[in-house]
């Protein structure tokens, strides 16, 4: 974090021809936004994200142990106790898991199937694909070697670059060679992977770059769009349901909200009910089932974001 404030003060300082307050009032304007999009607003989202799930698993300790025990001060300190536990436990859980691929094996799959379809699938086919499967929710405009795309007043081109081997440095640069007359807002590159001194050349580009790759390709056109190659949609007719995508559509986490509220409804009419048991054991099984839900890591996906924004 610090370096990235650092390299922004050291790019805008490099740029300025002449040092009054006026360019540094400037600057420091620059990073204090910087700092609050960045840091700050991060930092509000994980508080708030935190803080509901521990009221979660509050919730789910009081239910019972207000069934168990009699005393006030004995069941706080007994909620609070395991709720800390039970947090501390969930979360070094999904820290461990974020280093793991959090995809099926039917999700990667289908990715690789794909994968390998626009490999050896005609450029002109692949983007006749690409082309069709705009046009379901936009209207673009196709060319030789790429797709136009004006979408929120931004002019957008799609490039493809989908070979066994990885998107390199020479052939990044031959395609903003061929687009160097484009006034362009955003250049999308689908392909195979990509080098990784990309990363930084393209901060060098005077318009967004954005590479899609593998798992990004399937995420954010195919599924976004339900558009598949021929090839995947006859494999994935003779596909049945597996227990894993069960489970996944049980506990996905917009489940979440849906299962809090019946939880909680069900707990606060124990107290008017003679079946008190019967409801705390339901209310206490719908708040395991939006706990399990509102961490469930397999429906966090990396690649939720807006590719056309």
């Amino acid at each position: 974090m610090v370096k990235k404030i650092v390299s922004l003060a050291n790019f805008y300082l490099f740029q300025m021809e002449h040092k009054d307050k006026r360019k540094e009032a400037e600057i420091t304007c620059i990073i204090i936004m910087y700092i609050v999009n960045n840091y700050i607003m991060d930092t509000i989202i994980f508080i708030v994200d935190s803080l509901f799930k521990f009221t979660l698993l509050f919730l789910f300790n009081l239910i019972w142990c207000i069934y168990f025990f009699k005393k006030n001060f004995v069941r706080w300190i007994v909620t609070i106790a395991l709720t800390i536990i039970e947090y501390l436990t969930i979360y070094i859980i999904n820290k461990k898991k974020c280093k793991k691929s959090n995809l099926s094996k039917l999700e990667q799959q289908r990715i690789k199937d794909i994968l390998n379809t626009f490999i050896y699938m005609p450029q002109s086919e692949t983007i006749d694909f690409f082309y069709n499967l705009l046009c379901t929710k936009h209207s673009p405009s196709k060319f030789e070697k790429y797709i136009y795309l004006l979408n929120n007043n931004k002019n957008i081109v799609l490039f493809f670059n989908i070979k066994i081997d990885k998107l390199s440095t020479n052939e990044f640069s031959e395609i903003i060679k061929s687009l160097n007359n484009k006034n362009l807002d955003k250049l999308i590159v689908l392909c195979n992977g990509y080098d990784k001194d990309l990363e930084m050349e393209r901060n060098n580009i005077p318009f967004e770059v954005i590479f899609l790759s593998k798992e990004e390709i399937y995420f954010q056109l195919l599924k976004k769009y339900e558009f598949y190659p021929q090839i995947l949609l006859k494999k994935q007719k003779n596909n049945k349901k597996t227990y894993k995508y069960i489970l996944f559509s049980v506990f996905n986490k917009k489940n979440t909200r849906r299962y809090f509220i019946s939880g909680t409804c069900l707990f606060l009419a124990s107290f008017f009910s003679p079946l008190k048991f019967y409801y705390v054991l339901v209310s206490s099984l719908l708040i395991v089932f939006a706990i399990v839900s509102y961490f469930n890591f397999s429906s966090l996906k990396a690649n939720n974001f807006e590719l056309f924004d």
